[in-house]
């Protein structure tokens, strides 16, 4: 056997070798990050469908590469429960808001609508920051327009401009930059970002 044949063979039994290796790593990566991933049956009762949030996160193969399904689940739990960036939660903005309009038929259809609101927010939220085109600023101008809308009385107009505005934001419609800080009550001074 020549020298050529030789190293021929063993560059081949080489990259053999490193495809067996890349795929048992892989391997256990995979099995790592499963361990990790919130169950189902973990899931907490009181928000969206763990399952809604799995199809959002396998839908987005960008998403996928920048983050793992563990840390996203993570960010979709804390947008509803708080975090340290974002205290009061989902929950407790909606609860709130609900607790305070007066009438139940409009307090229904309020609640309907923020639920919608807290649903496709934390979708997208709980993202890549590189990624998400909804961040903690839009969500605090829209808890803090919320708190305006529901003393002024005007809950529900107000709720379903947001609901467009976020409708517009993900189609790519309108940018996240249009969302501002006065753009629901522009004589408003409560803002302070």
């Amino acid at each position: 056997m020549d020298r050529s044949t030789e190293l021929a063979e063993s560059l081949l039994i080489w990259i053999k070798s490193m495809k067996a290796f890349a795929l048992v790593l892989m391997a256990v990566f995979t099995l790592a990050s499963c361990v990790s991933v919130p169950k189902q049956s973990a899931w907490p009762n009181d928000i969206p469908a763990y399952s809604f949030y799995i199809d959002k996160y396998h839908s987005d193969l960008d998403n996928q590469h920048q983050q793992r399904l563990d840390e996203y689940l993570k960010w979709v739990i804390g947008f509803y429960y708080g975090t340290e960036l974002y205290s009061n939660g989902w929950l407790r903005v909606t609860q709130e808001a609900i607790e305070a309009i007066e009438d139940p038929a409009e307090r229904a259809l309020a609640r309907n609508k923020l639920d919608w609101i807290g649903q496709h927010v934390s979708a997208e939220w709980a993202k890549s920051n590189a990624l998400r085109v909804i961040n903690s600023r839009h969500v605090s101008i829209w808890a803090l327009s919320l708190d305006e809308a529901i003393a002024r009385g005007e809950a529900l107009s107000y709720i379903d401009e947001v609901v467009r505005d976020i409708d517009a934001i993900l189609a790519g419609l309108i940018e996240p930059d249009d969302i501002t800080d006065y753009r629901y009550f522009t004589e408003s001074e409560d803002f302070f970002f």
